[in-house]
């Protein structure tokens, strides 16, 4: 119901009245009410008395605020509200009626103006989120669309402000948070196998349907993908603008005030645990590595451990290493491209006005200018990590089809081994054809990072370099002693086994001297690890005792020793394994059981390389060294160990001169002499009295310094795997040492030396018959059987060990030992283990007398045994054989002899005529 009050009713307003009485009754009509409507008129020229509307819904009532109320109520048998009529009543004159138009229609038309203002106000939130949700949403479909179109908009809109603070400021801080407002554009990568695949699919897709791929189709897929992928990444203003400065940045760090610490420190808020800042952190503490820089805190270097695997993080470095690992050309050629050793077109196999030769020439082109935006160091680590996945991916792609061809990419990469690897050994005479078959067998069955790593060192060396260049001049000039490094550098990068193996060569006589030679120095020329990564290897137990970490004290094959203060400001010797040392030792041993020739030494050279593995019994063996008559002796001392286990080894600190450096001082080397003199004494006196074989006497295990007695000695601290043998095995090898010194001797105690050798050695289950050479006989055979004694095949072996050479010299004592333990083997005798160790001792004396001209002790010590513990029996042989050599010519003599006949009929006829 509404209530209206008409005041100001008069002949001016009478028009207002009318108009307000209309539009209320329309109105009322409209929403399907009834209106009464009451007009007092009397005095109506006086004073307007108020004037009341009163509207009620059907079936409801309403009421005024004054004294006059009507109702009324619908008819009955309708539900539809009556409109009142508007006509004048007999009660009702025309003004009265006029008035009530009036007012009807002009309160219509107010209410329809508030009613349509109450519908607008109440719908009009709704609407205007419909709408702008709708226009928000056809906004960003036109936005993602142009985008999508144009995505380097968005970068030009996020890079332009971050690259003008980043200009336009010289403070660290400043620049580090534009670098930081650019987003990192994390690309995912596919595996090289992947990549394989997807390069061969689209190199198949080109040739003709079930034809073998040619290398020319599959290098022009690979080049198109190539070109695509970095051209994507060079367009990129993202990429590049992060690439920039995070570049700048990282040269930014190592001019930051504050030492060591505050650079690695930015080091870190700029690049995060990746290959590359592993690398900018060993460039920042390089120093380190030489042993000339500052002592590094436990605080620093725990903030920065580098893990071994670390993997590449930039979208451009693992953009470029796929491209790299997908190559499939000749490796090595883009290798020497990229390293600006040949050029384009010597690396480009077609013609140069073909639509082929300038699809990968852009190719090429891209990948050197992307090359070259790196570090010499992150150089290597790509083109490392890519040979490495490239040898993945083509030992993956065996399984397909495109491997069956001659210009496959496996078919390539073997000729880049045949060219890179095989052929620097061929030049020489000396390493025959079956050899060369072994190295290549050997290669192609080591890990893939490893084969990696020796084919980078043989593509990249200097030799190898000048050989390419200068062809048949400089092949002309090569002599021995540069084909012997090139061996050596290349073993070298093979890791532990390699290595192990090298230096097993280098005690073969059989091996030319200068091979020999540069073999032995392998244990020498190991690239150290860098701080941060030898602090990885470092047990958690010990890093918490140790306050700072000093200089490179030493490396080799299998651990490296730092320098370290301890909490309490005490220093020792911190040794720890190698990283990856144990990973790489089990895949070569792997590998090199696919060569026959070198299954026999397996056994061996794991034993001899995974027994250094373990530093709890190294530092057990340095304990029990240091009470043997070695370290009791007055002029040698041995550090002590301070903790030892499987993985660590800490010993106190040796201080002196390096044992060489001293020999080569004259105003001390004859004292050096005697020392080393008496040091060779008192090691083979400790193997014949008391069994403990001491055999890695190197001079760089050992200093020339003040010892506790007071004297100039020798100061040990690494002795290396220490043997023990028995009473017997002492005696029987001792024997074998005194016969093969001289033909004279070998004659004289052969027989003596069989004896007791048969006792410590036995047949190995495997043993099968032999093949003995023309000119030998045992009972008319031309092959020794299967049931023949030990001590037949022990007298065989001796025999080949004594026997001259080609060119009719005799070998000396090393070597004769030496073959005697090869021919053993290879004749199915299993010889005492501390046979091999005493054979890697005589090795390092005899060397040394011979290089410093010291006096022969081992003959000393031989002849001084011998005689104390020869018995009866023993006599009575060699009197024997010395009377028998006395009367009848040799071979009779041997034919008839004594004890072991059998033996003696195994003897050479010529070779002793």
């Amino acid at each position: 119901a509404a209530v209206l009050n008409l005041g100001g009713v008069g002949p001016e307003g009478s028009g207002s009245l009318s108009v307000s009485v209309k539009m209320l009754t329309t109105a009322a009509r409209r929403m399907g009410c009834e209106m009464v409507v009451r007009v007092r008129l009397a005095q109506l020229h006086c004073h307007p008395p108020p004037y009341t509307v009163l509207a009620r819904r059907l079936g409801g009532s309403s009421s005024s605020r004054g004294n006059h109320s009507h109702s009324h109520k619908p008819k009955s048998g309708t539900n539809q509200p009556t409109t009142p009529k508007r006509t004048a009543t007999p009660a009702m004159g025309a003004d009265e009626a006029a008035i009530r138009e009036g007012i009807i229609d002009n309160l219509t038309n107010q209410w329809k103006a508030a009613y349509s203002q109450q519908i607008f106000q109440r719908y009009m939130g709704q609407w205007l989120v419909y709408g702008a949700m709708a226009g928000g949403l056809a906004v960003l479909g036109g936005l993602y669309y142009y985008l999508d179109k144009n995505p380097s908009v968005v970068e030009d809109l996020i890079v332009r402000r971050a690259e003008y603070v980043f200009d336009s400021s010289t403070n660290f801080d400043e620049r580090r948070e534009a670098f930081d407002s650019v987003p990192e554009f994390n690309v995912q990568m596919p595996s090289a196998f992947d990549a394989f695949a997807q390069a061969a699919e689209t190199a198949e897709s080109d040739g003709q349907a079930g034809s073998p791929v040619d290398s020319a189709t599959f290098e022009a897929a690979w080049a198109s993908n190539v070109t695509e992928g970095l051209e994507a990444l060079q367009g990129s203003r993202l990429i590049q603008t992060k690439f920039r400065m995070r570049k700048e940045l990282i040269a930014d760090c190592a001019l930051l005030s504050g030492g060591a610490e505050r650079q690695l420190a930015a080091l870190r808020e700029v690049m995060p645990p990746s290959l590359e800042r592993k690398l900018v952190v060993q460039e920042l503490l390089g120093g380190q590595v030489s042993g000339d820089a500052a002592w590094l805190s436990a605080r620093v270097l725990n903030a920065n451990m580098a893990p071994s695997d670390a993997l590449p993080h930039g979208a451009t470095m693992r953009a470029l290493i796929r491209a790299l690992s997908t190559f499939p050309g000749q490796a090595n050629r883009m290798v020497l491209y990229l390293t600006d050793h040949i050029s384009l077109e010597e690396v480009l196999d077609v013609p140069k006005s073909t639509a082929a030769s300038a699809t990968l020439g852009r190719a090429f082109a891209l990948v050197k200018a992307t090359f070259d935006e790196f570090s010499p160091s992150e150089q290597q680590c790509i083109l490392q990590l890519s040979l490495a996945n490239a040898i993945g991916g083509i030992s993956e792609m065996g399984k397909r089809s495109l491997a069956a061809t001659e210009d496959s990419p496996y078919a390539l990469y073997v000729r880049a081994i045949d060219a890179e690897l095989i052929a620097p050994l061929s030049r020489d005479a000396r390493v025959t054809s079956t050899i060369l078959d072994d190295v290549k067998t050997i290669f192609l069955a080591l890990p893939s990072d490893i084969q990696s790593r020796i084919l980078l060192t043989a593509i990249q060396h200097p030799t190898n370099i000048d050989l390419m260049k200068n062809g048949a001049d400089a092949a002309a000039n090569l002599n021995s002693e540069a084909q012997a490094e090139i061996v050596r550098d290349i073993m070298a990068s093979g890791g532990v086994v390699a290595v192990k193996l090298g230096q097993m060569l280098a005690e073969d006589p059989k091996v030319p001297a200068d091979y020999r030679k540069l073999l032995g120095s392998l244990r020498d020329s190991n690239p150290p690890m860098a701080p941060t990564e030898f602090w990885t290897q470092v047990p958690a137990s010990v890093r918490r005792k140790i306050q700072r970490l000093g200089p490179l004290l030493g490396t080799g094959s299998v651990k490296q020793v730092q320098l370290a203060e301890f909490l309490d400001g005490s220093t020792g010797a911190v040794g720890v394994l190698r990283a990856g040392v144990e990973h790489e030792a089990l895949a070569s041993v792997d590998a090199l059981e696919s060569s026959e020739q070198l299954s026999s030494v397996i056994s061996k050279l794991a034993r001899l390389m995974f027994g250094e593995f373990n530093l709890f019994q190294e530092g057990e063996t340095l304990i029990e060294f240091a009470a043997s008559p070695i370290g009791l002796h007055p002029l040698f001392d041995v550090v002590p160990v301070r903790h030892h286990s499987p993985r660590c080894l800490i010993e106190g600190v040796a201080v002196g001169q390096s044992i060489p450096k001293a020999l080569d001082d004259s105003a001390i080397r004859e004292d050096v002499k005697g020392v080393l003199t008496e040091y060779h004494r008192a090691v083979f006196q400790t193997f014949s009295d008391h069994g403990l074989v001491h055999s890695d006497i190197h001079l760089g295990n050992a200093i020339y310094g003040r010892v506790m007695s007071g004297k100039n000695g020798f100061i040990l601290f690494d002795v290396g795997q220490f043997e023990r043998a028995s009473r017997q095995e002492v005696l029987a090898l001792l024997w074998l040492i005194s016969a093969i010194s001289s033909p004279e001797r070998t004659e004289l105690l052969r027989e003596t030396a069989l004896v007791y050798l048969n006792k410590v050695s036995h047949l190995h289950p495997s043993a099968s018959s032999i093949t003995i050479p023309a000119g030998s006989t045992w009972s008319g055979a031309s092959v020794l059987p299967r049931e023949a004694t030990s001590i037949e095949r022990l007298g065989f072996a001796l025999t080949e060990a004594t026997a001259p050479f080609e060119d009719g010299t005799l070998p000396d004592k090393k070597t004769a030992y030496m073959l005697f333990l090869r021919a053993a083997e290879d004749r199915g005798m299993d010889l005492p283990t501390a046979a091999f160790a005493v054979a890697k001792m005589l090795d390092g004396i005899l060397v040394q007398q011979a290089e410093y001209d010291l006096l022969p002790v081992v003959d000393l010590c031989v002849e001084d045994f011998l005689w104390r513990n020869m018995s009866w029996s023993d006599t009575a042989r060699i009197a024997k054989t010395s009377i028998a050599s006395s009367f009848l010519p040799i071979h009779v003599a041997h034919s008839e002899g004594a004890d072991h006949g059998a033996t003696a009929k195994l003897q050479p006829s010529t070779r002793l005529n």
